[in-house]
């Protein structure tokens, strides 16, 4: 949102001096949470536009964000977080949809998270939900109405 600069600089007729403090401390706070895990929100919209493309290097991630690749894992760790735990997250997260809601083979599912290898999906699915992908699938099927 753009805003004349004029604009902000009038003086407030009806306006209570006595507010400031409390509405300057809640816009702080409201920017304090925004920019909470912002950089990980980040890094996450570039896997999920890039897993298919398998550029998903933290090189090209850090080019995404607009930082160095130091700066990049500096901001991810005062977030508590690594690259590639966003990675690994991303990828579950993203696997774990497509075999709730699609019909997509695993084979294909493997090649849009990334995976050049449907055996190191399986594997990696394994790890991470504890459950093969095909069963995962089927545990995870909506119901179908008796009717």
């Amino acid at each position: 949102m753009m805003t004349d600069k004029a604009v902000l600089e009038r003086r407030v007729v009806a306006g209570d001096s006595s507010l400031y403090p409390v509405v300057r401390a809640h816009a702080e706070s409201v920017k304090a949470a925004q920019s909470k895990g912002a950089i990980s929100r980040q890094v996450k919209r570039f896997l999920i536009t890039h897993l298919a493309e398998k550029n998903i290097s933290i090189e090209a991630a850090a080019g995404y964000c607009c930082v160095s690749v130091r700066t990049l894992q500096r901001k991810l760790k005062e977030e508590a977080s690594r690259y590639q735990s966003l990675v690994d997250e991303t990828r579950y997260q993203l696997a774990a949809y497509y075999l709730k809601s699609t019909q997509l083979t695993l084979e294909q599912i493997a090649d849009r998270v990334g995976y050049l290898e449907t055996t190191s999906f399986y594997h990696a699915f394994k790890q991470w939900s504890g459950q093969t992908p095909s069963a995962y699938r089927q545990t995870n099927q909506p119901s179908q109405p008796l009717v």
